[in-house]
């Protein structure tokens, strides 16, 4: 497998929308700083998963962590019916999910449901710094970068990805193959 994930991404902030929870029939959708995600992970000292396509084989195409969704640095929203509920989740494949994920996401963004901190804490490291009284600093984020992700599996937590290899993208729940194409939007096209 890759690395490719939470630890490898230059994203300041990873968004999952979660069309199909157990928190809302409408759909959530979480949202937390990569930082704050990375630190969690290492002061948890969290067990990797695998994760597996819907293809009849099963086949891995990753691995992360199951990362609790009331981690206290996660934030979230209940949405409104209007956003997830033109979409059928359960009977497609990962690919129609993620293309419409990420449009809901963008919107979401757009209408001020998902608020991305412009302030900004971090915490010091340098010894000079910590032996004149300074445990952090805040910071103004102008423009700040996200990761998408589409999660349709219900559960009581976030699948925090760290590795991929050999996914499987047009396969329906129940096995069978549907190929849909990347929409020119996603080919990075305009």
């Amino acid at each position: 497998m890759k690395e490719h994930g939470i630890f490898t991404s230059k994203s300041e902030y990873w968004i999952h929308l979660h069309p199909l929870d157990l928190l809302a029939p409408a759909g959530v959708v979480y949202w937390y700083l990569v930082q704050a995600m990375r630190q969690y992970i290492e002061l948890m000292k969290l067990k990797p998963v695998l994760g597996f396509s819907k293809d009849p084989s099963k086949t891995a195409s990753g691995g992360g962590f199951l990362v609790p969704k009331s981690a206290f640095f996660i934030s979230k929203a209940i949405l409104p019916p209007q956003y997830c509920s033109d979409h059928d989740w359960r009977n497609s494949t990962d690919r129609e999910n993620g293309q419409w994920g990420e449009a809901i996401i963008r919107s979401l963004l757009d209408h001020g449901l998902i608020l991305l901190h412009r302030q900004v804490s971090t915490s010091i490291r340098t010894p000079e710094e910590q032996y004149a009284g300074i445990d952090g600093t805040v910071a103004w984020n102008k423009k700040v970068h996200f990761e998408g992700k589409t999660e349709t599996i219900q559960s009581g937590n976030l699948f925090v990805q760290t590795h991929e290899s050999g996914h499987k993208p047009n396969y329906l729940a129940d096995g069978v193959e549907r190929v849909t194409a990347l929409l020119p939007l996603f080919k990075g096209k305009p």
